[in-house]
C-alpha cells in the first residue's frame, strides 16, 4: 500500500487565480498535483514541447483539463511552459507571493522553456 508522506497543495483559489496569470502574461499552465495533472491539450500541445502526446498518454485517467476544473484543482507544483512573446519576469513577480520559482533555462529543449512554481516554504 503507498502512502503519502507530504503533500503541500495550494488552496483552489490560489491554484485558479494562478492559472489567470500565467495565461495573461502568455505562459501556459500545467498544473500538478498529487493525484491529477491539469491542461488543457488545445493549449500544451506539440507545439509548446514535442513529449507532451507521450506525458498525456502515459497520464491516462490521471489527466484532468484546466477548464471546467478551475475551481477544484488540487494541485503542489506548476510546471509553466514558456512561449514566444511571454512574460515570464511580470507572471513570477506577481505569483511570488505563494510560490518559489525554479528556472530551467538549459538550451536543450527539454526542460528549457519551463519555469516550476512551488508553494513557498518547500
Amino acid at each position: 500500500m503507498e502512502k503519502r508522506l507530504f503533500n503541500k497543495e495550494m488552496p483552489p483559489e490560489v491554484a485558479k487565480q494562478s492559472v489567470e496569470i500565467l495565461r495573461r502574461y502568455g505562459l501556459v499552465p500545467v498544473m500538478e498535483g498529487a493525484d491529477f495533472m491539469y491542461y488543457d491539450k488545445d493549449e500544451y500541445n506539440t507545439d509548446v514541447n514535442w513529449y507532451t502526446d507521450l506525458i498525456t498518454e502515459s497520464l491516462g485517467s490521471k489527466w484532468r483539463p484546466i477548464r471546467g476544473n478551475e475551481d477544484c484543482m488540487r494541485i503542489n507544483k506548476i510546471s509553466a511552459k514558456m512561449i514566444k512573446g511571454c512574460d515570464a519576469e511580470a507572471a513570477c513577480r506577481e505569483l511570488s507571493e505563494y510560490y518559489d520559482i525554479i528556472r530551467h533555462e538549459s538550451g536543450s529543449g527539454i526542460a528549457g522553456t519551463t519555469i516550476e512554481l512551488v508553494p513557498k516554504g518547500l
